[in-house]
């Protein structure tokens, strides 16, 4: 009977993204515990690192408040995480925690983190974001077309880009935000002048960071 349910809950959880994005969401076992890793281009195969697409996008405001755009191409320089994602998706909405501390372990570093929310209206994820706080900026691709753009087949989908705009890692479906081995990816991006970042102990990570 769990078998059937769990059954059932994955075929309706891709009805769901279907209505909303078009895109699937990785639901599967080992994903959904958080044990994929950043995958470096150019390394197992992957493709050699390219230019990173536009990304020019506007970001959540409260109600009222006048719009404001957030362009990647003004982060030139940095360390840019661009993670795409959706409230309905569970897998998304689970990562969201080691996404904050992410954002917390590197807040003094040269690096950005974008989460772009793909394909719902701002009401929803302002309802989301109420009981699930984030330490970064969400963008809004109402449209799809930056997921489209930037080739994003599955939800969640993140793309690492260094400070020479080129993509240099990236991962579909979740990542394990809290293991060494991804802060040791993004750190090897950033200029040899930038101070050395403390170790980290993944084992106990900080607790998430501030509302936005």
């Amino acid at each position: 009977m769990r078998a059937v349910e769990s059954r059932r809950g994955a075929f309706a959880a891709l009805l769901v993204s279907a209505l909303f994005t078009g895109l699937p969401c990785v639901s599967a076992p080992a994903a959904a515990q958080g044990s994929a890793g950043l995958l470096v281009t150019g390394e197992d195969g992957t493709p050699a690192s390219a230019s990173a697409p536009p990304l020019a996008l506007e970001t959540l405001v409260p109600v009222g408040a006048p719009a404001a755009i957030m362009d990647r191409a003004e982060l030139r320089g940095r360390v840019v995480l661009v993670h795409f994602f959706a409230t309905w998706c569970e897998p998304c909405r689970e990562e969201l925690p080691a996404l904050n501390r992410l954002a917390t372990r590197f807040a003094d570093r040269p690096m950005t983190l974008l989460a772009v929310d793909v394909g719902e209206v701002d009401a929803r994820v302002r309802r989301f974001l109420e009981t699930t706080p984030v330490a970064f900026p969400i963008l809004m691709d109402r449209e799809r077309l930056a997921a489209r753009a930037w080739e994003v087949s599955v939800l969640p989908s993140s793309v690492l880009v260094g400070p020479d705009g080129r993509v240099h890692a990236q991962a579909q479906g979740p990542v394990d935000w809290d293991r060494a081995e991804n802060d040791r990816t993004i750190s090897a991006l950033f200029p040899l002048s930038t101070p050395a970042h403390p170790a980290q102990d993944s084992t106990n990570p900080p607790s998430g960071g501030p509302t936005q």
